[in-house]
């Protein structure tokens, strides 16, 4: 039996690939204004990153606008 299903369909470990990661910093540039001076973007904006995602996923459980915006956080310290 896999991870995947042993756990409940939002327990599943998100994979992010160069892809996802891609269009998601690029989404996020093109709707920057929806963040304001701080680049605070809203949890409405991270569940349309989540949609916008979803065609490219390849492995991985479903990314949720929570998982994007904590993806956010780890890539743009970099």
């Amino acid at each position: 039996m896999s991870l995947n299903n042993q756990l409940p369909a939002n327990d599943v470990p998100v994979h992010w690939n160069l892809p996802e990661e891609k269009a998601m910093i690029n989404y996020l540039v093109e709707h920057k204004a929806s963040a304001g001076d701080g680049f605070t973007f809203k949890d409405a904006t991270w569940t349309k990153v989540a949609e916008h995602l979803q065609p490219l996923r390849t492995e991985g459980g479903v990314k949720t606008g929570k998982k994007c915006k904590e993806k956010w956080g780890r890539v743009s310290t970099i």
